[in-house]
């Protein structure tokens, strides 16, 4: 169970995060503009930026250091810094909850109140006696108490800590942090959804006009960034990618056609031929990061002493082994 002080530095962690990616991408994008102006104005530099996101990298490094999962596994990691580490933890660990204005507003009465309760009683505990002032205190706690559990939506699942850093959204509602955790995800196969690596039909998932996604968008996003890290890299994951993109290409390319070849072919507008080597290197990036995600789960599930379950295919499918998935690799960095 996450501690009310670990609650709030995870909540800190990823406003940091949040942060620090929206400063790169105007940091980017600024810099890309300046690259086709004049070149009076190209002279412009973009540094202050690169040192804000320095110094909020360095920040993210500080909170780190107390985390397990990072210390002993995700430092670890070739191509897995402390932003995208940062990133992960702070994903997993909190979660925001929308809620209607209605109930923010009845917990706004019950902590004003509750605020209002204990200013008066202190300024009693000056009049009457500290047995007076302590069983005052305790009849209203309990009347509190009573009054915030009739709302089924509020029963003591959100602190004044949490309703503090509840967040307006455009709608008028709100959203409020809650915990989450590595617990919350009992199969590997729930976390790979969670990051949107999960398969639709045998493809894979993909955001849809009109339909609601399941999957957290961000970490999709970050899923693909860590790819691009790992082809990056020399060693560490970079061994499992260039050993699937072999595979793959001895496995689908013997005509020099992916499983996709078909379905491009009547997508086609200004190519004359599909991007089949393409295909071939985001399948070899996206199966060397689910491996990654699967050595993640399993080490953080074991720091936290919770029980680990095999990926789907390992537990109910035909497949005895899964490349590597069941152990996690020897290569990393000591």
């Amino acid at each position: 169970m996450i501690s009310d002080a670990k609650f709030l530095k995870y909540v800190q962690l990823r406003g940091i995060v949040d942060v620090l990616y929206d400063i790169q991408d105007v940091r980017m994008r600024t810099d890309n503009r300046l690259r086709v102006m004049p070149k009076e104005t190209s002279k412009l530099r973009v540094q202050p930026l690169k040192d804000l996101e320095s110094d909020l990298t360095k920040q993210i490094d500080v909170i780190l250091q107390d985390e397990p999962i990072y210390t002993s596994f995700l430092q670890k990691v070739r191509g897995v810094g402390p932003r995208i580490s940062g990133t992960i933890i702070a994903q997993t660990m909190i979660k925001f909850v929308p809620i209607t204005e209605d109930t923010y507003k009845v917990l706004k009465k019950h902590y004003d109140r509750q605020e209002k309760s204990d200013a008066q009683l202190i300024t009693a505990s000056h009049q009457i006696s500290d047995t007076h002032a302590k069983g005052a205190s305790q009849e209203e706690n309990d009347t509190h108490f009573f009054v915030a559990s009739q709302d089924p939506e509020v029963q003591e699942m959100y602190s004044k800590e949490q309703f503090e850093l509840a967040q307006k959204t455009a709608n008028g509602g709100y959203l409020i942090p809650a915990k989450r955790g590595i617990e919350a995800f009992d199969t590997c196969s729930k976390y790979w959804a969670w990051w949107g690596l999960h398969v639709i039909d045998g493809s894979a998932a993909k955001r849809k006009k009109g339909q609601q996604i399941n999957w957290n968008p961000k970490m999709k996003t970050l899923a693909w960034k860590i790819g691009k890290q790992f082809v990056m890299q020399g060693l560490g994951y970079r061994q499992l990618y260039d050993h699937e993109k072999d595979r793959l290409y001895d496995a689908r390319m013997p005509l020099g056609k992916c499983h996709k070849y078909a379905e491009c072919v009547s997508k086609l507008k200004t190519r004359k031929t599909p991007s089949c080597k393409g295909h071939i290197d985001s399948m070899a990036k996206r199966k060397a990061v689910k491996m990654f995600i699967s050595h993640l789960y399993e080490a953080w599930r074991n720091l936290e002493n919770l029980p680990t379950r095999p990926p789907y295919v390992l537990e109910y499918g035909s497949h005895t082994t899964y490349r590597g998935w069941e152990v996690l690799p020897d290569f990393m960095d000591e």
